[in-house]
């Protein structure tokens, strides 16, 4: 497998220093591996991340929920996939926080890329308005994490997004491995690619994940988790 597609907080933020400078090392190591960071936050959050010191540079990433593709110094990546993702958008931006003012139970979050919006919510008991609300503007709205409502273009995500994008690169479904460990990261682990649930997931998510024999739940949390994976599919990584 030459390609890890991580979601960040849970998963390759989450388990063992060791364990993530492994990986770190074995993809950094090799002009043909490449990792590639698939999460909700955004392009700033991430590259400020790797700016301090807490995350390695990666290859490219998808930011935002799957709305967002970016290089490793954030900026936009230009092809097929963000033409679709910007014309699927449009000019909904100031639509959807108008439609969603009115919903006292959710609050803006303060940093999130150009083509979604995304809110905190304190109680499930407006999400099925915010859903309908979302629908109603043309919009997906995806739940994760007990905590944040996001309002995505229609049919972007972190799996469609992740297709598209390998893809437009050539790459084979079977020379990937994807993983994660929330709701949002649903869609990219049935996207049909060599997956890994790390230990520590959501308890909604393992309940959704459909029965594969290409997803592995992994007995470790985090980056041992992903460690526990590659090894399973006979990839050497070696220990620090």
């Amino acid at each position: 497998m030459r390609i890890l597609a991580t979601d960040l907080d849970g998963t390759f933020l989450g388990g063992s220093d060791r364990a993530r400078t492994a990986l770190t090392r074995h993809f950094g190591e090799s002009p043909d591996r490449t990792l590639l960071y698939v999460t909700g936050r955004s392009s700033r959050s991430v590259t400020e991340l790797v700016r301090r010191g807490k995350l390695p540079r990666p290859d490219a990433m998808i930011c935002d929920v799957g709305s967002y593709v970016a290089t490793a110094d954030g900026n936009p990546v230009q092809g097929e996939v963000m033409e679709h993702i910007r014309a699927t958008w449009g000019d909904r931006g100031e639509r959807v926080r108008s439609a969603f003012a009115g919903l006292t139970g959710l609050r803006l979050q303060p940093d999130f890329g150009p083509f979604r919006v995304s809110y905190y919510f304190d109680s499930t008991a407006e999400l099925a308005e915010a859903h309908a609300t979302a629908d109603a503007l043309g919009c997906d709205g995806l739940v994760s994490d007990n905590l944040y409502f996001d309002v995505l273009p229609r049919g972007v995500n972190k799996g469609t997004t992740l297709a598209r994008l390998m893809r437009e690169w050539g790459v084979a479904p079977e020379s990937v491995l994807v993983a994660g460990d929330t709701l949002n990261d649903l869609a990219m682990l049935a996207a049909g690619f060599p997956a890994v649930v790390v230990a520590n997931a959501e308890p909604a998510l393992l309940a959704q994940l459909p029965p594969s024999d290409r997803i592995l739940r992994a007995s470790a949390p985090g980056c041992d988790g992903i460690l526990e994976a590659l090894r399973s599919r006979g990839v050497e990584v070696s220990d620090v």
